[in-house]
C-alpha cells in the first residue's frame, strides 16, 4: 500500500460523543474496561450532563529546551521543560449546580426560604434508593419541585445532593412515595436525614479560590469504541464567558487547567516514574 493512498480503516474511524465526569481531588480511577452506564458513574465521580455535541476538547502541550549547534546549526540535544494540559467543553445546562465546577471553588450554596421552613419530609426506613423513596412526608414539596438532603436545614443549605419529584403516589398521606427524575440523587439519601425544598441555587463568580477536582473525559465513538481522558488533578480555567444569546442558550463552557502528577504507572514498561497531566485510555468494541 502507498503512503499517498490514504486509505481509511473502518475499524478506526467513527463519530463520537463525550461525557464529562467530576469528583473531588483526590478522587482515583484506573479504568480495566469502559464505562458502560453513564448514569452510573465512577465512585466519587458525578456526571455533567449532555455536552454540546461539538465542543469537548483535550489539549496536551510541551516546551522543549532545544541545544542546536555547529554551523549550519542543527538539533544536538532537547529535553521537556513544561508540560501542560487542557479540557474544555460546553454543557447543555443553566444550572449553578453544574456550572459551579467552573466558576472558580466556592460551592453551590442552596436558597431555602424561608429558610428552615420548606422541610419536605423524611426518608421512611423501609425505602430509599437514589430513584425513590417512601417518604414522612409534611405536604410541603410535590410533583416538579427540587429536594436536597441534609440532617438540619444548615446542611441541607450547602448540600450537593439534589434531585427532582417526578411522581408521587397517594397525595395528601403522612406517609408517601416520592419518584426522583433521571439520575435520581448522586447520593443515595440516607434514613435520618431529611429533605428540604431547593428554592434556587447561589454561585460566586471571580472568586480567588481555586478548588482541585479529579476529571474523566469519556467519548463514546459510533461503532462501540470508548476512549477515557483520566485528570487526576485539575483546577477551573482561568476564563469563564456566558453567552447570553439566542443561539447559545443553554450552552455553558466549561474548562479545566491540568496539575502534573508523579505517576508509577509506567515502570513496568521501563520508563519508571513519570510527570504527566493525564492518562489516556482506549476500549475497543466488544467482540
Amino acid at each position: 500500500m502507498k503512503t499517498y493512498e490514504n486509505i481509511v480503516f473502518d475499524r478506526d474511524i467513527s463519530l463520537a460523543i463525550e461525557h464529562l465526569f467530576v469528583g473531588p481531588y483526590p478522587t482515583t480511577f484506573d479504568p480495566t474496561g469502559p464505562i458502560t452506564d453513564i448514569l452510573i458513574p465512577p465512585a466519587g465521580f458525578t456526571w455533567m450532563g449532555a455536552v454540546v455535541e461539538d465542543s469537548p476538547s483535550v489539549t496536551v502541550s510541551r516546551t522543549k529546551y532545544q541545544l542546536k549547534t555547529g554551523v549550519p546549526k542543527g538539533l544536538q540535544f532537547e529535553c521537556v521543560m513544561e508540560i501542560a494540559g487542557k479540557f474544555e467543553c460546553a454543557l447543555y445546562t443553566r444550572s449553578n449546580r453544574r456550572i459551579q465546577y467552573a466558576l472558580g471553588g466556592i460551592a453551590a450554596q442552596n436558597i431555602l426560604i424561608p429558610a428552615g421552613a420548606m422541610l419536605c419530609g423524611s426518608p421512611f426506613p423501609s425505602s430509599v434508593s437514589p430513584m425513590g423513596a417512601a417518604v414522612t412526608s409534611t405536604g410541603l414539596c410535590t410533583i416538579g419541585d427540587y429536594v436536597v438532603t441534609g440532617a438540619t436545614s444548615a446542611a441541607a443549605m450547602l448540600s450537593q445532593n439534589e434531585a427532582q419529584i417526578v411522581g408521587v403516589t397517594v397525595p395528601g398521606a403522612a406517609i408517601m412515595t416520592w419518584q426522583f427524575g433521571t439520575p435520581g440523587f448522586p447520593v443515595s439519601p440516607a434514613v435520618g436525614q431529611n429533605f428540604y425544598k431547593v428554592s434556587g441555587i447561589k454561585a460566586a463568580l471571580g472568586t480567588n479560590q481555586l478548588a482541585k477536582y479529579a476529571v474523566l473525559g469519556v467519548a463514546d465513538f459510533a461503532d462501540g469504541y470508548q476512549v477515557i481522558h483520566r485528570f487526576d488533578k485539575m483546577a477551573p480555567g482561568s476564563d469563564w464567558q456566558e453567552q447570553i444569546r439566542p443561539d447559545d442558550v443553554n450552552k455553558t463552557p466549561i474548562s479545566f487547567d491540568a496539575y502534573v502528577t508523579s505517576s508509577g504507572e509506567y515502570t513496568a514498561q521501563g520508563f519508571g516514574t513519570q510527570l504527566v497531566v493525564g492518562h489516556r485510555y482506549f476500549f475497543p468494541k466488544a467482540q
